[in-house]
């Protein structure tokens, strides 16, 4: 449990009232001193903390009532960037952690979605790679090129994920992923039908094809590349019908997940919607 207490205090900022962690003093001899690093990292947010030698207390604010818009120091601790980078998922405005690559300690690919495993597949083949040699050869550092978001590796990614031998390669990887110690949570077009049909929460998060696409060109543009709205609806588009229609695991909710449309959510509110809807059945 001691590990846990960093994510403890982010989940503690968001619940009503005052939560009081006591005899946690080996948190100050970790990788770092993890009560004064989550503690100055928590007060930057907004958060109200009080500490001591071996304990510290967290105030917190309820749902969606986190300020954030901070950027906070990993301090080269693994716990204290993954703690961070959850908690930037719900507050009111983005949180930047200043150092993410020591997530490498706990687990490589901690903070990659499953679909990146796929337009990681899509890159090596436009490098010239074959489909299933780039499936077999995947590497978890492979995951963290910075062009996996561009269009085109996007296509890419689309394209391969319609053969059913680099699908065969990469679902023995994800299954692993979801069986460590402690659960995972896992992101994916499959992930609740073929990956994992036994989870014990499923959620189906979607939203309109123009909305998506709206969020794609202002990420897109916020990168600084030049791209078309109207071509950025029609990428949407097109791949959601290859995806829906395609023989090999296609793009459908699974019949016990629970859907989650967030055309008008705000990043808070899906968030916060998620998490009652998997607490309610843990």
């Amino acid at each position: 449990m001691i590990d846990e207490y960093p994510v403890l205090s982010v989940v503690a900022s968001f619940a009503q009232g005052v939560t009081d962690m006591q005899g946690v003093k080996e948190l100050r001899v970790k990788e770092s001193d993890r009560i004064d690093a989550m503690a100055k990292g928590l007060r930057a947010a907004g958060v109200t903390v009080d500490e001591g030698e071996d304990w510290w207390k967290v105030t917190g604010l309820g749902h969606g009532k986190v300020p954030g818009g901070v950027t906070v120091a990993s301090v080269l601790d693994h716990r204290i960037a993954m703690a961070f980078m959850v908690m930037g998922m719900a507050t009111q405005k983005p949180m930047t952690v200043d150092d993410g690559s020591p997530i490498s300690t706990s687990f490589p690919i901690f903070e990659a979605l499953m679909g990146l495993l796929y337009r990681a597949v899509g890159a090596k083949v436009l490098a010239g790679v074959s489909p299933v040699e780039a499936a077999l050869s995947l590497d978890p550092r492979d995951l963290e090129n910075d062009d996996l978001r561009t269009p085109e590796v996007a296509q890419a990614a689309s394209e391969v994920a319609v053969n059913p031998e680099v699908r065969a390669a990469l679902t023995e990887f994800q299954r692993n992923f979801a069986m460590r110690h402690g659960g995972a949570v896992l992101d994916g077009r499959d992930i609740g039908t073929v990956i994992c049909p036994r989870a014990q929460a499923k959620l189906f998060v979607t939203a309109s094809a123009e909305c998506r696409a709206d969020r794609r060109f202002k990420e897109l543009q916020g990168k600084g590349m030049e791209v078309n709205a109207a071509d950025v609806l029609a990428d949407v588009i097109a791949r959601d019908k290859r995806d829906t229609e395609r023989a090999t695991a296609p793009l459908v909710a699974a019949e016990d997940a629970h859907l989650i449309d967030t055309s008008d959510m705000t990043i808070a509110q899906a968030v916060a919607a998620a998490i009652a809807f998997v607490q309610s059945r843990l």
